[in-house]
């Protein structure tokens, strides 16, 4: 038995967390509490297989537990899109095929890369290190917010980050020089399996240094002896090239679609 209702966004939340590499801003909404206005659930036997999130601003997200299934009921899906009111769709490039044939939406943008690296893939490769490196606790985030102002346009709240570090469920670490914080990487959503790289900044007068790729690896190699497979999102194609340096591997990218 199967059905489409609305739901409790945080009734997807396991849904959307199963795959934190595309879902990390689904996953860091709800994990914030900030409301979306709606949220539907395509369910089998009480399973969600697709969710759908509607945000203040008319953008829509989906989620996907098994696109296999989700295509099975593809005309039910895209009708449903459809009836709701938005402005645009942010999904993945390897879920185009739901919405390739249907002449009802265009393509308008290409997003972030989202690559992958494993144990097998890195590039092993080490330089000099010339920075002091610290784990960083819940008490020492006000440095962090600091560098990231220089750097972002929108990041993590300092309350979003702790949460974080005292579940658990992530870990930051901070490059010094000269007992100055100069640059950051951190983990979310990590387990037994897999971590997600989020965060990584370098302060724009110590750029060009080498010091990203330094933080980067000491992040890395960790996780990596853990066995864990680690994945990130990225824009820029100065980033881009450095996660390839180290051993990323893209593997799908966020596309936008807006309703012709």
């Amino acid at each position: 038995m199967s059905e489409f209702i609305q739901v409790d966004p945080h009734q997807l939340y396991e849904l959307a967390v199963k795959d934190y590499s595309r879902n990390y801003f689904i996953c860091h909404t709800l994990d914030k509490n900030q409301p979306y206005v709606s949220a539907f659930g395509r369910f089998e036997y009480k399973e969600p297989i697709v969710g759908i999130f509607l945000r203040k601003t008319g953008l829509l997200q989906i989620a996907v537990a098994d696109f296999e299934k989700v295509m099975e009921h593809k005309s039910e899906i895209i009708n449903h899109i459809l009836a709701m009111e938005f402005e645009e769709i942010s999904t993945f490039e390897s879920y185009s095929a739901l919405f390739r044939e249907n002449e009802a939406f265009d393509l308008i943008s290409k997003g972030a890369h989202i690559a992958y690296c494993t144990k097998d893939s890195y590039n092993d490769v080490l330089g000099e290190e010339t920075l002091f490196f610290k784990w960083i606790n819940s008490t020492e985030l006000e440095s962090v917010v600091a560098l990231y102002r220089k750097v972002f346009k929108s990041f993590a709240s300092e309350g979003s980050m702790k949460d974080k570090l005292l579940k658990g469920r992530g870990r930051a670490l901070g490059g010094y020089l000269d007992n100055q914080l100069i640059a950051v990487a951190q983990t979310d959503y990590e387990d037994p399996k897999g971590a997600l790289i989020v965060g990584v900044a370098t302060d724009p007068e110590h750029q060009g240094k080498g010091y990203g790729e330094q933080i980067l690896r000491k992040l890395m190699q960790p996780l990596l002896q853990e066995d864990k497979r680690l994945t990130l999102q990225y824009d820029s194609p100065i980033a881009g090239q450095l996660y390839k340096k180290l051993g990323f591997i893209d593997y799908d990218r966020v596309i936008r679609l807006r309703r012709r």
